[in-house]
């Protein structure tokens, strides 16, 4: 059985080697395949005590969109069964294409959003969702009252009781986190550095949702890191 304080979770992460996933990884200072810090993207927005303060969150959690969000297993379940299961769901689900991604801000937050809505994807991220919540254990109260300080809506917080997260099914919105979060002025001239920056690394264009990984943090404090992925058919 799991220690309390280990916990996983399931995310789109682009192929370790893709331009897509050195540009997330740079932004952040940390490369979730590897488990190892890597350089910050040259120069850059801001001088690096700041940014290394303001990317302090999204760090920790690597570049990724979020499918299932972090959760506890539940009491009876083993990592290796949810191993299995993980790539006996990867197999059932289609891959996808995105018209494109682009960087701009959510929430006051700078991340990658799509350039257009996918119904596919809703499913892909619905699926997920349900099909995993036999392994994850309820939430402590200590994180139900964390999350529920936050301003939620009473179909997040509904949603939140039900599958330990806010923002899933109807309420899903697929976005790849670059900072933490920023004043509105100040977030939108970052995100158009960003996509300045992104632009120069010539990806603009589809792209294809055709994998899942497997995160892993050992102890809250810690990084997620990616030990497991698989193909979508």
């Amino acid at each position: 059985m799991n220690e309390d304080n280990t916990r996983y979770a399931i995310y789109y992460a682009p192929d370790p080697h893709s331009q897509l996933w050195r540009f997330g990884s740079q932004c952040l200072g940390y490369d979730a395949f590897s488990g190892e810090d890597c350089p910050f993207i040259d120069p850059l927005p801001l001088p690096q005590a700041d940014w290394l303060l303001l990317t302090d969150e999204p760090r920790r959690y690597g570049f990724h969109a979020t499918l299932k969000a972090p959760f506890t297993l539940k009491s009876g379940q083993s990592e290796a069964e949810l191993r299995d299961a993980f790539d006996h769901f990867s197999t059932h689900q289609s891959s996808l294409w995105l018209s494109g991604l682009h960087i701009s801000c959510l929430h006051g937050f700078v991340a990658f959003l799509p350039t257009s809505s996918s119904a596919d994807l809703q499913d892909l991220a619905k699926n997920t969702v349900l099909a995993f919540e036999p392994f994850r254990a309820e939430l402590s109260a200590q994180d139900l009252e964390r999350r529920l300080k936050s301003p939620l809506s009473e179909p997040q917080k509904a949603y939140l009781r039900q599958y330990g997260y806010p923002f899933v099914l109807d309420e899903f919105r697929f976005h790849m986190t670059l900072t933490g979060r920023l004043a509105t002025g100040e977030c939108s001239h970052l995100a158009n550095d960003l996509q300045d920056r992104f632009d120069a690394f010539d990806m603009p264009g589809p792209v294809h949702i055709n994998r899942i990984a497997l995160f892993k943090q050992s102890d809250r404090s810690g990084p997620f890191r990616i030990i497991h992925a698989a193909q979508l058919k």
